[in-house]
């Protein structure tokens, strides 16, 4: 990738960017270099990576107390997120897992159609796949979702709520 499509795209998610000197942005986006990711089992569409030199990164986060404070918040959330993995996978049961799931997913979507495969909601909830399955037909025997081909349904959102406390 040319430097030039770095700079675009690091003014765009980089809120410190124009913080940064022109010799440090130009810097940052000379020892960058991009990584392309197929379709694959784990990646829904191709994806595009840009990466920055660790060295790189680490002499212009010494003279700009934005970048050090970006990398460490970014760094803080990410570590939160596993947390609240881990706390769910130790200490709350599937159903609930999965009902929690559902329900972020729908809001999240803003649509009560969760068009993902049972598959693709074990990864993203740390499960197997046979395990999604037998739950989300538990909900559907019970009437709170609908099951179908490529996608679930929320049918009753008062009772999935009520299994997500």
């Amino acid at each position: 990738m040319p430097e030039i499509v770095f700079e675009s795209i690091y003014r765009e998610i980089f809120p410190f960017w124009e913080k940064i000197s022109d010799a440090g942005r130009e810097y940052i986006c000379r020892n960058s270099y991009g990584i392309t990711y197929p379709k694959g089992k784990n990646i829904h569409d191709g994806s595009e990576c840009c990466v920055i030199s660790g060295p790189a990164f680490a002499a212009v986060s010494e003279r700009n107390p934005d970048v050090r404070i970006f990398a460490l918040e970014t760094a803080v959330s990410r570590f939160s997120d596993v947390m609240w993995v881990m706390q769910q996978i130790l200490f709350m049961s599937m159903d609930r897992r999965l009902a929690i799931f559902l329900s972020d997913e729908a809001v999240r979507t803003g649509s009560d159609t969760i068009i993902l495969t049972h598959g693709q909601i074990a990864r993203y909830m740390e499960s197997a796949r046979e395990v999604v399955s037998r739950m989300l037909k538990y909900f559907a025997n019970e009437g709170i979702v609908k099951v179908s081909r490529g996608g679930v349904t929320i049918l009753d959102k008062k009772r999935l709520r009520k299994l997500t406390l």
